[in-house]
């Protein structure tokens, strides 16, 4: 008990460590992946955490990506992710953000890095449905309301009705899954749990 205590506090302070250092350098940089921003209403939204996330991705799922796949990142905030994928030979990688502010950080961030070949779209994933191009989709638990997963959902189906085609939608904190089930989409791979992070990847059955 006593070991496992410790255990904990140490990775927990190593965390902050580096999560502090990443910071810094960032900053040095000119690039902002901080977790939150201030829109000029005065609402305040949240990046989600990657570092786990990534971890996960690239353990259990990268080395099935080819330069065949192309990503689309729903919520991507300020671009965390997508710097991420840009690790893989994907042949596309967009993000769709619903907040502005984060659209022009993000943006912004793309530039410092010189991925200009990454997309960044400022949209509501209400009504947004170009995802004709995309087999792999990724959120981490982007939304508020279960009515914008559902039409989400809905917009995938639509494009693969057009485009019939396996989809892998990798979800960071499924905590809405189960619209996801109620829409037809069944659990393709659960990832290990690593530091209380959880990503499971879902799919349609593909037709024939």
């Amino acid at each position: 008990m006593g070991f496992t205590i410790i255990k904990q506090i140490y990775h927990c302070t190593l965390g902050k460590i580096i999560t502090w250092y990443i910071k810094i350098r960032d900053q040095i940089r000119g690039l902002d992946f901080s977790r939150e921003v201030s829109t000029k209403d005065g609402i305040k939204y949240g990046a989600p955490s990657t570092a786990r996330t990534q971890h996960i991705v690239r353990k259990y799922f990268g080395n099935n990506i080819t330069k065949e796949d192309s990503i689309i990142d729903i919520g991507c905030g300020k671009g965390k992710m997508l710097t991420f994928f840009a690790e893989f030979p994907f042949e596309n990688i967009c993000g769709l953000e619903y907040v502005q502010e984060m659209v022009d950080i993000a943006k912004k961030n793309m530039g410092v890095l010189k991925l200009g070949g990454i997309k960044i779209i400022a949209g509501d994933a209400r009504v947004y449905e170009d995802f004709d191009g995309f087999n792999y989709f990724y959120m981490s638990n982007p939304f508020w309301d279960d009515d914008i997963m559902v039409s989400l959902i809905r917009n995938i189906k639509k494009s693969i009705s057009r485009n019939n085609r396996a989809i892998h939608l990798l979800y960071n904190n499924p905590r809405q899954e189960n619209i996801l089930i109620s829409q037809g989409m069944i659990l393709e791979k659960e990832m290990p749990v690593f530091f209380n992070a959880k990503v499971n990847v879902y799919t349609f059955p593909v037709r024939q």
